[in-house]
């Protein structure tokens, strides 16, 4: 959502009156502005949902490193929770 204050600078800026909301000019900038607010998050989105990404697979690695370690301390976990569940 763009804020009113930047709302109120691109009316002033691309309006033909102060209080010009409907003119072409003043939708195109409007939209334009909100579309390129909208990248800008689904930019920051995709970035947080590569990050998640990594730290999965760094911890299923971790997991892999540890059962081929010691099978025991990764297996027994698993089959005592599935047994008492």
């Amino acid at each position: 959502m763009i804020a009113k204050e930047k709302k109120q600078e691109i009316i002033a800026k691309y309006g033909r009156t102060a209080n010009d909301t409907g003119s072409p000019e003043v939708q195109v900038a409007l939209l334009t502005a909100r579309i390129t607010e909208l990248t800008d998050h689904l930019i920051m989105v995709m970035m947080d949902m590569t990050e998640c990404l990594k730290d999965s697979v760094s911890a299923q690695k971790s997991l892999r490193r540890i059962s081929n370690i010691n099978i025991c301390i990764y297996i027994i976990p698993v089959i005592c929770s599935r047994a008492f569940a």
